[in-house]
Formats: C-alpha cells, structure tokens, sequence
C-alpha cells in the first residue's frame, strides 16, 4: 500500500494484533485470547479501559511474540502506544512485572497487571472480570456474544478451581520457531 494510513492499519491488524500463534495448550493463553476476544464488546471494552483508567478508544491488543518475552497485550491509543497489559492465573508474577516495568516505563509506557484474585493488588483481577461478565448476561440479546461471555467466566472459573500450579511454564519451542 501507498497510503501510510492504510498500511498503519494493515499492520495492526495483520501483524500485530493476531494471535495466530498462541499456545491455547496453555490456560493463561486461553483466557487471554478470551478476553481480547471481548473487547469487540461495546460495554465489556468501555467497562475494561475505565478499569485501568485508560481512554475507551484505545485498542488492546496481542502483540508478536519476540523470544518468548512478551507481554499479554499493548495498548494503543490515538496511534501511540500508551502502555502494556500482563495477565497471570494467580498472584502476579512480581519478577516479570519488575523486568516489564524496567523495559517498558522507561519507553514512556504505563504497566498494568490482572491477576487472579482482588486481594493481589492488581490494577484488575479476574473476579471482577467475572463478576461484571456475570451481570452483563443479563442485558445481551447477541447469541454468540452470549457464547462469548459464558466461555471466558468458564474459563475463569476453570482457573479458580483448578488445583494445578499456576506457575508459569517456558514457551515450547515450536512456538519460538513461529514468526507470529
């Protein structure tokens, strides 16, 4: 493409924010492709960014992974990104959140986290995701938004009463040898 508007919004789609490689073996990768999967919902995205006290037009999105290192999502807004998102079933993972703030503060963007429960002080937990997703039912008439939302509160449910470690585990090497 000629125009660089165009090509600004070829890239974000195409290159940047598709997750075509995700390991969804993994739970934390579900629930992530889950939530972005959300933000295509009106009141689900607006509800999110004043959570984290963001613009309701930014974008949030799944980036390439780079070596195995990689936040969850970037946020974008007004075509500047303006910060990261970290995800993480448990308790936040202190040392990553450190490395991030470390790489990421210093090129102006802000760090948030969401971790399992409210009690980690997190900028969002996933039960308040779960409880506003719970509510939000009640008023959506769109089937497979319906569908949508009732996967990601299982999918969080899954996570709270799972006895399995939430440690996290190294990206496979297949998923490294992947461009996107």
């Amino acid at each position: 493409f000629n125009d660089t508007a165009t090509t600004e919004i070829y890239t974000l789609s195409l290159h940047d924010a598709l997750p075509i490689y995700e390991d969804i073996s993994k739970p934390e990768n579900r629930l992530n492709l889950a939530i972005f999967h959300l933000q295509i919902d009106p009141e689900f995205h607006n509800w999110f960014c004043s959570k984290l006290g963001i613009s309701m037009n930014s974008i949030i999105y799944p980036k390439q992974n780079q070596n195995g290192f990689r936040p969850d999502y970037f946020i974008k807004c007004d075509n500047n990104n303006i910060g990261i998102v970290e995800v993480e079933l448990g308790n936040e993972n202190l040392e990553q959140l450190k490395n991030y703030r470390e790489i990421f503060l210093e090129q102006g963007l802000k760090v948030f986290s969401i971790s399992g429960s409210s009690k980690h002080n997190s900028a969002l937990s996933l039960e308040e995701i779960k409880a506003f997703l719970i509510n939000r039912l009640r008023n959506i008439q769109n089937e497979q938004l319906i569908v949508s939302t009732e996967y990601l509160i299982s999918l969080i449910d899954a996570n709270q009463n799972s006895t399995s470690s939430s440690k996290r585990t190294s990206v496979s090497e297949e998923m490294l040898e992947k461009p996107i």
